[in-house]
């Protein structure tokens, strides 16, 4: 939480033709084989290139910033 740039702790590939879509992230989801921090940052992006790396200004994006376990999220990409 907080913090914009950085390494994700964890990571959800969903396809643009199952949108809108429900998700849980869990310590199950962690890459690091850690639990995950009590509060997280979740973006949620359409990427035109494919390449995760990089990121395009014009692909739709959101984020909702400090999200604490156990709750619910709606992310609108603009």
């Amino acid at each position: 939480a907080g913090e914009p740039k950085g390494h994700p702790v964890a990571v959800k590939r969903i396809d643009a033709s199952t949108l809108p879509a429900s998700f849980d992230f869990g310590d199950a989801d962690s890459m690091m084989g850690t639990p995950l921090p009590t509060s997280i940052r979740i973006e949620a992006r359409l990427d035109s290139d494919g390449d995760v790396i990089t990121r395009n200004p014009s692909d739709p994006y959101a984020f909702q910033d400090k999200v604490a376990g156990g709750g619910t999220v709606k992310l609108i990409l603009r």
